[in-house]
């Protein structure tokens, strides 16, 4: 039985069918499975969807004899759905289990025409034109663009660099740099090919570039945005295109979020695309795009996840469990979710999900049912992977497979009784007669053999049956896991016969069973008596129909005797037999136990005491079945302490000491036993091992090997507590150890290296840790660079390497690369920060990045201080009389070439729009001077003239101040304020002073107008004093009840101005200041005079007359 569960292998896929499988209907399609075991396990295909076995289609499916599926070419009517687009699984089964395959997607494509099309694309002057090969969606998933055709004769192939024109990513875009007029003529077609056909055809039309001019500035923005996330497997390229749209055209690049908010710029290849080779965990993280130009910025985050290599494994592979003993898997993975399944079918009490790297599937009691094949599929981001365990059974309680049956005849014939059992180990077979041994004698042979399948035969064969052969026979199969039994009646026709019963040894308080061997048949009755009463007498006896007497709780004195049994037939005929039955006290074995946890080399005692039973008593220990002392195990010894008690003494434990040891307790009644199981398992240790230092490109063997530890033992290997990638080779050497070997190391091999050595004692580990020493590489190379004065710089500098290199900038003295002395301000990245430039750092800048492996990496970078055009004075003032000739020189000092230009109130000045200005300009070896010239100057003259100077780094500008000089404006908004009869006030508003202080103001009068120009040089005047000069005047010596005139002139050190409009106003009138002229008298009549006179001289009236009065008197 033991050569044939080591013969019996369960089913392993040797060749498992792919998980898509795809073809067209011109072409048809074959999955291929293939499995070992042994036996030869069969293989069958059946459906994803129910389990179901698959069923040949005439002219659709056809399952091989071979185990592959194949689907034959049909015609585009004849698709079924249910046949052409389902899905399968592959299934291989043996005696030890079933195994299934992962589903197999099938997917049968109708090949349809197709057209390819390319459209005009716009884009403005030396931006980036995007071209996208536009294909039908019920083709698209088995098409990839190979080339690019310009001018249906040049061909663009994918590549990360390009020509500097044309760049085809590996997506199937086209981009086009830099475009220019030129570009516009050419004609852009894509080629595809399909993948199930293997047919190439070029797209219907061709697209071209057309070329927008902008009227301004235009903004970058992002043409074909990224998705937020892109994932990438290990190992995959990853491109991230970024390509805007702007005018200028925007500059585009690449930098990599690190911690914080720091930014590390990333190598960006022609275009602007980032490429991410053979991807690794590493480079997962948040990368940003960020076009710029002078019109604005634009960005886009991406964020790369680079999905890990999925793998999975179950610990242990194989394993042999006890019948009710627990069992254990652990499926080890890097999957998100994980099913169990047994021979093929899903166990929904599995522990499923992935925590802290796997799942379990725990079997608390193993059973017969139990044993099989386990399967662990894992799955995570669309994938799947399974790995595959055996279970089988160790030692397992006996099973009766075969039985015989009950049997009624007459004496004479031959009769053959059969059982057959299996179990692990195997089985005994013992027969019985009515509960006692059979007869000896030559009629009844015994006989038992085991088969190559572990079966166990057992036969009796009774020649020439006889009467008394009659009874209840019973076979009991049995082993150290347990008992199983069966009995069935052989009835014998003939008179009642009562066999000789041996003496009855019965235990005291257990219960007591004796059947009648009673032979002959029909038997009517069956009787019991003892001592002289047929039984039963108490409430413990009980005489059951088939002739067996049980006594409950068995008691000494009272149970004690000879029993006699009658068998009577029908006929009153019968015979009687009598059995002596003695109680006997069984021994009883107080309890011991040992402490878990016990180690090598370390003491063990054990006490056996016998607590109860009746002497005399024999003790005896047992180690697994067996003598200890016939054993001879080292350090042990058994000593006897008085009747009822034994110890087993241990001085120092070894390996071969574990086993289950049972203390042995008997005499006539029964035996009584007493079992610990001592487990010195001894766990495995690991020979500790390291990895020597590497450097990238050599070869490494390391083994590990457990110099102790019980057998089976399990090893595994891990990195980084994950399965090992498949390109390290696992050798195992013999059943203690296993090798690891890698060729040509990366130093993507760095890691913690763990051997897992696992026995039914524990699981132990060592882990070494391998590190691959790589020579400094240029992560970002330094390179040359320009700075404007003033601004701060960053030269960037990033070596890679393991360790990591240490990168230290030097400085040339002066501006040589001779001689290079340390510099400060090194980040923590390599980059080095230059904050306010000023001309003396311009020079050789040396940066270094050593690690100690190999030589050390340097770079020698020319750093260009560029100065801005600069102004010694911002601000001056000029001033000049009007019609003089003004001269402005203004000289800058910056990197060459330098355009000055000047403007006049914010209008650029230039000969060509006004004579009057002359413009000269000459050019120094640090400076640019412009002198400009205004001749004839006037008062529009005035005002701001600003001097600008540009060069490619920058620009400056000083202001002139130009004041022309010209006499003043004539006074405004002349008024009267106070009018009287001989002065009056006057004021006025300051008038605009000609560039110069109004130094003074004159009033002039007059009672005529028209006198202005005539009296010029004659008027009555009236002048303000210098110094600050008021805005009003007094007028003085007027005549009353007069019309005046007044006109205000203001003077400055140019002249005087234009008189003010003129103002007029009346003086108050006053009394006459002189009297009536030529008075005369005449007397007209004894009462009346006549009286005349002639009005006072108009200078004396001083207003209008009003009235006269007469006066007169009487005299004498």
């Amino acid at each position: 039985a033991s050569a044939y569960l080591a013969d019996v292998r369960g089913p392993r896929f040797t060749l498992e069918p792919p998980s898509h499988l795809v073809f067209s209907n011109s072409s048809g399609g074959r999955a291929d499975c293939a499995a070992e075991g042994s036996p030869d396990p069969r293989v069958e295909w059946v459906l994803g969807s129910d389990g179901s076995p698959v069923i040949p289609v005439p002219g659709a499916r056809v399952v091989m004899a071979n185990g592959s599926l194949v689907f034959p070419p049909f015609r585009e009517d004849h698709f079924r759905p249910d046949v052409h687009s389902a899905t399968y699984r592959c299934a291989a089964s043996n005696s030890a289990g079933r195994v299934l395959s992962l589903d197999v997607h099938v997917r049968a494509v109708v090949v349809q025409d197709y057209d390819a099309r390319v459209f005009d694309t716009h884009v403005l002057p030396g931006n980036t034109a995007v071209f996208n090969c536009r294909v039908p969606s019920f083709v698209r998933d088995f098409l990839t663009v190979t080339s690019w055709l310009q001018d249906h004769s040049f061909n663009i192939y994918p590549t990360a660099e390009g020509d500097s024109k044309h760049v085809m990513l590996p997506t199937g875009q086209l981009h086009v740099l830099s475009v220019d007029p030129q570009d516009s003529k050419s004609t852009y077609q894509c080629r595809t090919l399909h993948r199930l056909t293997g047919r190439t055809q070029e797209s219907l039309n061709a697209g071209r570039i057309v070329i927008a001019e902008p009227k301004g500035p235009v903004a970058p923005q992002l043409v074909d945005k990224n998705p937020p996330v892109v994932s990438g497997r290990r190992g995959e390229d990853i491109v991230l295109p970024c390509v805007a749209q702007g005018y200028p055209p925007p500059k585009s690049w690449w930098v990599r979020k690190t911690s914080g908010s720091a930014m590390e710029p990333l190598h960006t290849s022609l275009g602007g695309s980032l490429f991410l080779r053979s991807v690794q965990p590493a480079d997962a993280g948040v990368y940003m795009c960020v076009s710029n130009s002078s019109a604005g910025t634009v960005s886009q985050e991406v964020t790369v996840r680079v999905v890990p290599d999925l793998s999975v494994h179950i610990v242990p592979a194989s394993l042999h469990v006890d019948s009710g003993s627990p069992a254990e898997f652990l499926c080890v993975t890097t999957a998100t979710h994980i099913i169990w399944l047994k021979d093929g079918q899903r166990l929904i009490r599995a522990e499923e999900g992935s925590q802290h790297g796997g799942a379990r599937l725990t079997v608390p009691s193993v059973q017969r049912e139990d044993q099989g094949i386990y399967q662990c599929i894992a799955s995570s981001d669309g994938d799947s992977v399974q790995a595959v365990a055996e279970l089988r059974l160790g030692a397992s309680r006996p099973e009766l497979r075969y039985r015989f049956i009950q049997q009624t005849l007459q004496p004479g014939p031959d009769v053959s009784l059969k059982c057959i059992a299996t179990g692990q180990p195997t089985p005994q077979i013992y027969w019985k007669l009515d509960g006692f041994p059979l007869p000896q004698n030559d009629r009844f042979v015994i006989g038992q053999y085991v088969t190559v399948a572990g079966d166990v035969i057992s036969h009796v064969n009774i020649s020439r049956v006889a009467v008394e052969d009659g009874g209840v026979y019973e076979c009991a199969a049995e082993n150290r896991v347990g008992r199983r039994t069966h009995s069935a009646p052989l009835r014998v026709y003939g008179l009642p016969v009562i066999r000789k019963m041996s003496p009855i040894s019965a235990v005291a308080g257990e219960t007591l069973a004796v059947t009648c061997p009673a032979a002959g048949f029909p038997i009517h009755t069956v009787t019991w008596e003892k001592d002289g009463r047929v039984l039963p007498v108490n409430h413990r006896q009980t005489v059951h129909s088939n002739g067996t007497l049980t006594v409950e709780n068995v008691q000494q004195k009272a149970d004690q005797g000879t029993y006699t049994c009658e068998a009577r037939n029908r006929q009153g005929l019968s015979d009687k037999g009598s059995v002596d039955i003695s109680v006997m006290e069984p021994p009883s074995i107080y309890p011991f136990s040992i402490e878990s946890g016990v180690r090598l080399g370390e003491r063990l005692g054990l006490q056996c005491l016998v607590t109860k039973g009746d002497p005399p008593l024999s003790i005896h220990w047992l180690k697994d079945q067996d003598e200890v002392l016939s054993l001879e195990l080292p350090a042990l010894t058994v000593r006897k302490l008085g009747e009822f008690s034994s110890t087993l003494l241990i001085e120092q434990l070894s390996m071969e000491h574990g086993g289950r040891y049972t203390c042995e307790a008997s005499n006539r009644a029964a035996t009584a036993t007493h079992s610990v199981v001592l487990a010195v398992n001894v766990p495995p240790e690991i020979t500790p091992f390291t990895f020597p230092k590497l450097a990238e490109g050599a070869r490494v063997q390391v083994a590990c090997t457990v110099h102790q530890g019980d057998y089976p033992l399990n090893l595994t290997w891990l990195k980084n507590w994950a399965p090992l990638p498949s390109h390290i080779r696992i050798t195992p050497f013999d059943v203690y150890s296993s090798i690891v070997t890698m060729e040509n190391v990366k130093r993507g091999d760095s890691g913690n290296y763990t051997c897992v050595a696992s026995n039914s004692a524990r699981v132990t580990t060592h882990t070494a840790h391998l590190s691959i020493s790589v020579p400094p590489e240029w992560v970002i190379e330094p390179k040359d660079t320009s700075v404007v004065a003033g601004h701060t710089v960053a030269l960037h500098c990033q070596a890679d390497g393991f360790p990591l290199p240490t990168v230290i900038w030097r400085k040339g003295h002066g501006k040589q690369a001779t001689q290079f002395d340390e510099m400060v301000g090194r980040l923590k990245n390599g980059t080095l920060l230059i904050e306010g430039v000023k001309e003396e750092d311009e020079g050789y800048y040396m940066c270094e990045a050593n690690n100690g492996v190999g030589a050390s990496l340097s770079a020698v970078v020319f750093l260009t201080v560029n100065a801005l055009p600069h102004f010694v004075l911002s601000l001056r003032r000029e001033t000049v009389r009007r019609g003089e000739m003004a001269t402005f020189l203004c000289e800058a000092e910056g990197d060459m070439p330098m355009q000055i230009i000047w403007l006049h109130n914010g209008i650029q000045i230039s000969h060509e729009l006004n004579k009057r200005y002359h413009l000269k300009e000459s050019v120094l070896d640090s400076s640019a001077i412009s002198q400009l010239t205004v001749q004839h100057t006037t008062p529009e003259d005035s005002g701001k003239y600003v001097c600008i100077a540009t060069n490619p780094f920058g620009r400056d500008e000083t202001v002139v101040q130009l004041s022309v000089q010209d006499v003043p404006e004539p006074p405004m908004d002349v008024r009267v304020l106070e009018c009287r009869s001989r002065d009056v006030k006057l004021a006025w508003n300051e008038p605009l002073n000609g560039n110069s202080p109004i130094l003074q103001y004159i009033v002039t009068t007059t009672k005529n107008p028209e006198d202005w120009p005539e009296i010029k040089n004659k008027l009555q005047s009236l002048e303000i004093s210098p110094g600050l000069p008021q805005l009003w005047a007094r007028v003085t010596d007027l005549k009353p009840a007069t019309m005046y005139y007044f006109r205000v002139t203001a003077f400055n050190q140019l002249g005087a101005s234009s008189p003010s409009h003129p103002v007029s106003v009346t003086t108050e009138p006053e009394v006459p200041s002189g009297s009536p002229r030529n008075l005369a008298v005449t007397a007209v009549g004894p009462h009346a005079v006549h009286a005349t006179w002639d009005p006072p001289d108009p200078e004396d009236c001083n207003g209008q007359i009003l009235g006269y009065y007469l006066g007169y008197v009487q005299v004498g």
